[in-house]
Order: C-alpha cells, then structure tokens, then sequence
C-alpha cells in the first residue's frame, strides 16, 4: 500500500500536477481494494455507486466510504495517472 501510494504521489508530482494528497490516497486504496470499481468509475468519471452489490460494485458500502468527499472531477483527473 505505502509502496503503490508513494509511487503514485511521486508520478504525479513529476507531472507538475496539483492533486491533493487525500485524492491520491483514496484512489489508490480503492484502485488496490477494487480494481475494477476503479476502471468503471475512472471510465465513467462519476462517483454514483449503487446500493446494492454488483460485479463492477461488489461492496457498495465499502466503496462509498473509501470514495469519501471525492467529486466526478477528482476522479477524471486522478484517472489520467493510473
């Protein structure tokens, strides 16, 4: 985790990009925990998550509390990383 983490916080801040560091955390968390979720969200750029299970949202809840604050547009400029 603090690997993956650390290496994305490094990626991004070589791109000269300003994302804040509770972004990068929380989408790598979700993109380690749900890697799927995260192609679907990052593809759709939205943080709608159903409240029921599915294939691409197998723990609704989970999801929710990891995607916290973030906005549609935290994600389509996370997304861009990886």
């Amino acid at each position: 985790m603090i690997n993956a983490l650390t290496f994305r916080q490094g990626y991004i801040l070589t791109a000269a990009e300003d994302i804040s560091f509770d972004i990068i955390a929380r989408w790598t968390i979700l993109a380690l925990r749900f890697p799927y979720t995260a192609d679907v969200l990052a593809a759709r750029a939205t943080t709608e998550v159903p409240t029921e299970p599915t294939e691409e949202f197998p723990d609704p809840e989970a999801i929710r509390s990891i995607l916290g604050t973030l906005e549609p547009s935290d994600i389509e400029q996370i997304a861009a990383f990886g």
